[in-house]
Parts: C-alpha cells; structure tokens; sequence
C-alpha cells in the first residue's frame, strides 16, 4: 500500500478537538503543502489565513447556518482562498490545494474538517463568503473557497486506519458506463 492510500484511508472530517495548540512546526508544514499545491498556468494564486484567536475564531463559527458552530472550539482555523484577478480556475485551484493540505494534516497525525464557504449563506441570511471577508479584512479581489478547522482529535479512534468499501461502479474504462446499466 502506499503512503498517498494509506493517508487517504485515514483521513476522515473531525469536528472535536483537544484544548491543546497545534505545533507551528506542523501548522508550518500544512502550509508548505498548501503553497506547493498545483495551479492553473503556475499563477500560485491560492491565499492563506491562519486563524488562531479565539474571538476570531467564534466570529467565523457563525458564518454558515450549518456547518460552522463547531469551529469555535478548534484551536486552529486555516481559510483557503483565491487571488480573483491571477486565477482562471480559482475554485479549482483552491480545491486542490485544501485537499493536499488536508492528507497533510493526516500525514501530522490531526485533524481537520472542510467547512465549505462558497455559496452558503449565515444563520442572518449573509451569504458566507462575505462574513467571512468581513470577519478578516480580506479585499473583494480574493474569493473564499473554505475554511479548514484544524487540531489534535479529542479522540485517538479518529486516527485509525477506515476499512471502507470502495465502490468500483464508479470507475469506466474507455468509455462512460452509468452504475445502473
């Protein structure tokens, strides 16, 4: 097996973390991920807010109408965004880079949960994306794609290895085949 499937089978979304604070040197390294990540035509125009403060933190937990409360109690939040004006595929761009960082938060033995900002709206009917620019001063030419909550799982069961069932329909070899034919 290797370390990308393993990695890949460990991963889960953790929402319950430990009191304790992430190691710089890990949050360091997350980051190197995140910034070495692929992008459309080499523009690197993903952005990078990590979030520590807790008042912060609790502002950005109430971003969504669901989703979100539980970032108040992370002791670390890292928000993936886009510069608008380099990227031609800045969701795409941001994707991919919050999935890396994601393994590499598995990698580092935490854990993290993807809170999707992009079309959502707040418990006010805000939509997301602009509280949570509102929230840390981010300019109207960078887009939010996600916030990743981040930490030491409050449970050592959320590091296991997942036995799941890979379901094989969804592959096609050549050409399209739909799982119901």
């Amino acid at each position: 097996m290797s370390h990308v499937h393993f990695i890949s089978s460990k991963r889960k979304s953790i929402r319950k973390f430990a009191p304790v604070p992430v190691p710089q040197e890990a949050v360091q390294e997350i980051l190197e991920v995140g910034l070495r990540a692929p992008s459309s035509m080499s523009t690197n125009a993903t952005r990078f807010i990590v979030v520590e403060d807790k008042s912060t933190l609790e502002a950005l937990s109430k971003s969504k109408k669901m989703g979100s409360k539980f970032l108040a109690e992370a002791p670390l939040a890292i928000v993936v965004a886009v510069d608008l004006n380099k990227s031609r595929r800045p969701e795409a761009e941001a994707a991919i880079a919050a999935t890396m960082m994601q393994l590499a938060v598995t990698d580092l033995e935490l854990g993290s949960c993807w809170i999707h900002v992009a079309d959502s709206t707040s418990p006010d009917g805000e939509e997301s994306e602009a509280v949570v620019k509102r929230v840390l001063n981010i300019p109207p030419s960078i887009g939010v794609l996600c916030i990743l909550a981040l930490g030491v799982p409050a449970n050592d069961e959320d590091l296991a290895f997942r036995d799941i069932e890979i379901d094989w329909g969804r592959v096609s070899i050549d050409t399209f085949k739909d799982i119901e034919d």
